[in-house]
């Protein structure tokens, strides 16, 4: 066999695989950010539930979450107690109080 026929059976054989000579566009990585952290917040927010924030060096504060931002998170706390903003790089985990 010549070179050129071995390079047409190919070309045939790659367009009947369902082959184009066009490269494939490249996927989109997934979204950094999907949105549920905020509703999560958004939604305790609204519904005033007590929450109790675990820190980095084992304290637990309860509170309210009143408001957030990309850093921080701000606790309503008990009247006695003063109101707090935390880092959210400070926080593990936090949960609903009655959990």
């Amino acid at each position: 066999m010549n070179r050129a026929s071995n390079k047409a059976k190919m070309e045939e054989v790659f367009m009947m695989t369902g082959g184009s000579n066009q490269q494939q566009p490249k996927k989109q990585p997934p979204a950094q950010r999907t949105l549920a952290y905020e509703f999560y917040l958004i939604k305790q927010i609204k519904e005033r539930t007590p929450m109790t924030l675990k820190l980095v060096n084992d304290e637990e504060v309860t509170g309210i979450i009143t408001w957030y931002d990309q850093y921080a998170i701000k606790l309503e706390r008990e009247p006695e107690a003063p109101n707090l903003v935390v880092q959210k790089q400070a926080i593990l985990y936090y949960y609903k109080k009655g959990s």
